[in-house]
Parts: C-alpha cells; sequence; structure tokens
C-alpha cells in the first residue's frame, strides 16, 4: 500500500477541533488552576501554549486558502465527510477534488515548515 506523504497535515486538520477543546479546559479559572501542585500548574501550562501554538498555525492555514479550499478542509477534516461526499457537496469531479486535497495539504505543509516560519533548524 502506497504510504501518503501528506498524513501529518491531515492529522493537523482532523485534531483542530480537539485541539480547541482541550486548550479551552487548560484554561486556568481566576489566574489559578485549581488543586494542582505547582510542577504539575507549569506542565500544564506548558501543554497548553503547545496547544495554543497548534490552532493559530491551522487558522493562519486557513487564512490563506481559498473559500473552496476552506470548504473542502471544512467538510473533509472538521467534519469528517468521505472524499466521494465532499465532491458531491462541492459538485466537482474526483479528480478535481483529489487536485484539491494536493493544493490544500501542499500548501498547510509549506505553512508549518521551518522556512516559512523562520525557524532555524539546528
Amino acid at each position: 500500500m502506497k504510504r501518503d506523504r501528506f498524513r501529518e497535515e491531515e492529522q493537523l486538520y482532523r485534531s483542530y477541533q480537539r485541539l480547541k477543546i482541550k486548550c479551552d479546559l487548560l484554561q486556568p479559572w481566576n489566574g489559578q488552576i485549581l488543586n494542582q501542585t505547582l510542577p504539575n500548574q507549569e506542565q500544564q501550562t506548558v501543554e497548553r501554549l503547545e496547544l495554543e501554538r497548534k490552532i493559530k498555525v491551522i487558522q493562519a492555514c486557513l487564512e490563506i486558502m481559498t473559500q473552496d479550499e476552506r470548504l473542502f478542509i471544512e467538510y473533509r477534516y472538521f467534519q469528517g465527510k468521505e472524499m466521494e461526499v465532499v465532491s458531491s457537496l462541492l459538485n466537482w469531479s474526483p479528480r478535481e477534488i483529489f487536485r484539491l486535497r494536493q493544493s490544500v495539504l501542499a500548501k498547510t505543509r509549506w505553512m508549518v515548515s521551518p522556512e516559512s516560519m523562520n525557524i532555524k533548524k539546528a
């Protein structure tokens, strides 16, 4: 079976709703996390900041997408619809949907790459 080269990018979109919920649950209440020890508070703060970073990356990706690309992401990854259903909803042929998917995921890969974020590799 051929390995999908965009697996990580697809997983990023599929996890978006879960990331938002988990980030909301880790928000401190009145500046405190109740009944937590200091190391636990620090760990949750680090986890929340990482979740917020991932959410911002997804939102930045959505901003550069065309309307059709955003609809594709909404139907395919946020709502979990099958490719055939997405094709029907957008009134595109299966071949066009495949190309749209390739475009969406290539843009996403570029957006999350260290080069696009001005991060130097060690």
